[in-house]
């Protein structure tokens, strides 16, 4: 009889693969009787040997077409990498392993969403005593710790983590990876709406990578050289980047960034009037994202088709799917997305002519940006301007200045709930 049968081994399908896991009482037993037999530590190194060769052939075949059947692969095994991380953790000469194993985890948190985990393990892989040398394993730790804290809006953070991962990189001629904490140091300035300090990042991040025929860092940069061109206001020059973006992605088969241009030419194409494509656009985007489970891509697709439900007049559905995507942006604790649902939902009160409620959200949009120091970007500065002085004249001066300093004042728990509320 089979050990399933005798209920001693537990039989599950995970991602179309069966797994076994012992039943938890039989497992601390085990690892009592492990620990007793002196081979604890030796086994130990065997697992973390076995994950570290996992996460490596990960990280090679991460930008192609078998992104998807890895990420499955990673998320079937995450509870043994927080084992193996943990037990890099233990011991100082087992630091630049562990700086190793998680930073080559940073892309598959970061894709799945573990922001707030994949954090906490980068930040203890970095601190460990033995990890503060200038090695490329301490700089791909800094730079996947740079991109959870960018998907949560600490920007401060981000942009400490990046500057750290560059000098690295520079100060030991690791040319293939200068060009990814140039574009992320890019991708912090234009968060924070500083297009001119972005601009030349992506610059110097499109040479060199042109230079390494590095494809992926090639189609990112060109991605964001077409987000900078729509925040200038140049849509046709952002569309045609986009879209050149989106061939080489295909080409690679990189699904995720695929996704990600497609939705960003979704936005494009409701700034240019076409509003069939936008929601195309939005539809494939969001097909694949949910495919892929890069909730953080679906909750944008989502914002996405309620900007473009609102330019069409349906306010209703515009509310459900900003509500849809702020239920998510929560979910991963990503005040950057809260602060875009917010914002979005704002733009909508103000279309449906609930104006109080309009300069109440404004005012905690606003307070949101400051906490993160993201001020509204070139691109979103004049709607701002135009839409709080349409509402100072249609409120008046008092009625508009209680709202709007009651919407400062809330919290973000506060501003949601407010948001979400029936009007």
């Amino acid at each position: 009889m089979s050990l399933v049968d005798k209920s001693l081994v537990v039989y599950e399908e995970q991602a179309g693969e069966g797994r076994y896991r012992m039943l938890q009482t039989l497992r601390e037993y085990a690892l009592e009787k492990l620990k007793a037999s002196g081979e604890d530590e030796a086994l130990r190194a065997r697992h973390c040997d076995y994950f570290m060769r996992l996460t490596e052939e990960a990280r090679d075949r991460w930008n192609g077409p078998e992104q998807k059947v890895w990420l499955q692969r990673l998320e079937s095994e995450h509870d043994n990498l927080r084992t193996a991380l943990a037990w890099c953790q233990q011991d100082p000469d087992r630091a630049e392993t562990g700086l190793l194993l998680a930073g080559r985890l940073g892309p598959f948190w970061n894709t799945r969403c573990y922001f707030s985990e994949g954090r906490q393990h980068l930040a203890g892989a970095l601190e460990q005593e033995g990890a503060a040398k200038p090695t490329s394993e301490r700089a791909m730790a800094l730079n996947g710790a740079g991109n959870l804290a960018f998907s949560q809006g600490d920007y401060a953070a981000a942009h400490r983590l990046h500057e750290e991962a560059l000098e690295i990189r520079q100060q030991i001629g690791d040319q293939r990876s200068i060009a990814a904490s140039l574009g992320n140091l890019g991708n912090v300035a234009y968060a924070r709406g500083d297009y001119a300090a972005a601009q030349p990042y992506y610059e110097q991040a499109l040479v060199l990578s042109r230079e390494m025929g590095n494809h992926v860092w090639e189609a990112n940069t060109i991605g964001n050289l077409g987000s900078i061109a729509s925040g200038l206001g140049d849509f046709h020059k952002s569309r045609a980047l986009h879209e050149q973006a989106l061939a080489i992605n295909r080409e690679i088969g990189n699904r995720v960034w695929e996704a990600i241009n497609l939705g960003n030419l979704g936005h494009v194409a409701i700034e240019l009037k076409d509003l069939e494509a936008a929601r195309s656009y939005y539809a494939q985007a969001l097909a694949i994202n949910r495919e892929m489970g890069h909730r953080a891509y679906e909750a944008d697709n989502l914002d996405g088709l309620g900007g473009l439900a609102q330019v069409e007049g349906n306010y209703a559905a515009a509310h459900r799917l900003h509500a849809e995507a702020l239920a998510i942006w929560q979910s991963l604790e990503a005040r950057r997305g809260i602060i875009q649902s917010l914002e979005m939902l704002a733009d909508l009160f103000l279309a449906m002519q609930q104006l109080e409620k309009a300069a109440r959200m404004y005012g905690a949009v606003l307070a949101q940006r400051d906490s993160i120091q993201a001020p509204p970007s070139p691109e979103i500065q004049p709607v701002y301007d135009r839409n709080l002085t349409d509402l100072r004249a249609r409120l008046g001066l008092e009625r508009f200045a209680t709202a709007f300093c009651g919407g400062r004042a809330m919290s973000p728990e506060q501003a949601i709930s407010y948001a979400l509320e029936a009007s």
